[in-house]
């Protein structure tokens, strides 16, 4: 149970520290973080865990953050702004990719200790990263989309829960079917590949329900840089 008590304290501290970006920097905290985060999940996903009984990647819970934050942006500042943050993380996620290929081509020095594990954990398959990328941009758009149509339906305050779970479930349906459909499939048998798409949304499922307080909170916060002086 180590890594499931692990994991729920680790969901917990990503949504809490999402939150503190917000309250100290405002708009420019979420946007930080959405750059941050889709940068540190997709070196996490790289490492592969056993969690309630399913093999899953690490990363789920930082990805699904980045949810949060668009849809805080979304709901206090706008549809423009939630996808100026879509299109930050995005060019933060390309950025790192081409540079870090860029340094893994550099021939490493004899007294080098640190190349064979960036080769490992950057070396990326070509296949992966446009899987990420893409899945990434298609998600993170129909999330603004979905939580924009779902705000005219459901205009409440009282009503986040929906548009926030509504929103950021759907997308994360169509992140997983992308992801795992150019990363996986064809690798795996069919049977194998509907296990890995089944456990990743699952996942992505419960730290996406997990999220909705820290959308309430947000929603009361007056960030330092917005308060009246």
């Amino acid at each position: 149970m180590f890594n499931e008590f692990l994991g729920l304290g680790f969901v917990v501290a990503n949504f809490a520290m999402l939150i503190i970006m917000y309250k100290l920097f405002g708009k420019s905290g979420l946007f930080a973080w959405v750059a941050m985060s889709t940068i540190l999940a997709n070196i996490q996903v790289t490492k592969t865990i056993e969690i309630i009984g399913l093999t899953a990647t690490l990363g789920n819970s930082l990805y699904a953050s980045t949810f949060l934050a668009t849809d805080i942006l979304n709901e206090k500042y706008g549809k423009k702004e939630a996808k100026k943050a879509v299109w930050l993380g995005f060019s933060a996620l390309l950025v790192m990719v081409i540079a870090m290929q860029f340094g893994l081509q550099f021939i490493p020095g004899e007294s080098d200790f640190a190349h064979g594990s960036l080769e490992t954990i950057f070396g990326l398959v070509p296949q992966i990263a446009f899987a990420s990328m893409i899945a990434y941009l298609a998600s993170q758009h129909i999330d603004v989309l979905i939580f924009s149509a779902l705000r005219k339906i459901f205009p409440k305050d009282s009503q986040f829960w929906i548009r926030n779970n509504g929103s950021t479930l759907l997308s994360q349906l169509l992140d997983t079917l992308i992801f795992t459909s150019i990363a996986f499939y064809g690798l795996f048998p069919f049977d194998v590949w509907i296990q890995i798409f089944i456990s990743t949304y699952i996942l992505k499922f419960i730290v996406s329900i997990l999220d909705t307080p820290f959308g309430y909170l947000a929603k009361m916060i007056t960030p330092n840089d917005e308060k009246r002086v």
